[in-house]
């Protein structure tokens, strides 16, 4: 679809892929939380495109502008700073421990992040400044004493005692979180989509923690850049379903757009 505003042609396309009332024909939908299961969606292209084409998940009926939704977090937690349990249960609560371990991060908004993952092998997709800087700049640090590392830069080549190995696209990395078992940090709250290097400085989880103020909105997953399409092209993308929206009566979307944020 293209239209024109304010002399401007802007084109947009968007597919539902879970309409909250589980798999259909093509295995898009779930009815439990972290499925995994594998989707496929393709957009065939109606006009030409030259311009950068964004990337958004989609949600409706879903309310993050809920009061206590909107004011669950802890602001010096996500700033990488230790907290008591006595400042979590306060900031956090009820939402701030699983079993004896505390949440880092902790409550709702945290722990109701957009976890599945979109790839795509026709195009590059540029998951990367996706975030407000102001946002990765002043809101977001990991934890302190956070240690990490290429695995070649220590000693034989192999992890400090204490550290544990991560694989990065091919490169290996050690890295130490303190205290951890004291606490669920969010690479092990959301595996699929955080990486331990980044924990809360990872932009997705950072765009997610920006909260919308209507139940149906979107959110920019990321870019495909300086690579042109043609009418009749298609874009294929591939879905690792893992947030249920069955219990919200939600439906998820991925919309392409040549509208930036």
């Amino acid at each position: 679809m293209i239209y024109t505003t304010l002399c401007l042609q802007i084109y947009e396309d968007r597919i539902t892929y879970d309409d909250g009332n589980g798999p259909d024909s093509n295995g898009c939908g779930i009815t439990t939380r972290n499925e995994g299961t594998a989707c496929t969606v393709t957009f065939t292209m109606t006009e030409d495109v030259s311009d950068d084409l964004m990337v958004y998940y989609e949600l409706n009926n879903f309310y993050q502008n809920h009061r206590r939704y909107v004011g669950s977090r802890d602001a010096d937690q996500l700033m990488g700073k230790s907290r008591a349990e006595s400042d979590l249960s306060l900031s956090c609560d009820p939402l701030y421990k699983n079993g004896t371990l505390l949440l880092n991060a902790c409550w709702l908004i945290a722990n109701s992040l957009f976890n599945d993952v979109i790839t795509t092998s026709s195009k590059t997709l540029d998951e990367t400044g996706i975030a407000w800087k102001s946002d990765r700049e002043k809101k977001f640090a990991q934890v302190d004493g956070f240690k990490s590392g290429l695995k070649s830069s220590y000693s034989g080549g192999v992890c400090p005692t204490g550290y544990s190995e991560y694989d990065e696209s091919g490169t290996a990395y050690c890295y130490m979180y303190p205290e951890d078992n004291k606490y669920q940090y969010l690479y092990e709250s959301y595996p699929e989509v955080i990486s331990p290097l980044d924990g809360v400085t990872n932009e997705h989880f950072i765009v997610w923690m920006r909260t919308a103020g209507l139940p149906n909105f979107r959110k920019l997953y990321g870019k495909i850049e300086g690579q042109p399409f043609s009418k009749g092209d298609t874009l294929v993308f591939n879905i690792q379903q893992n947030l249920d929206v069955n219990d919200v009566k939600g439906k998820k979307s991925i919309v392409i757009s040549t509208v930036g944020q």
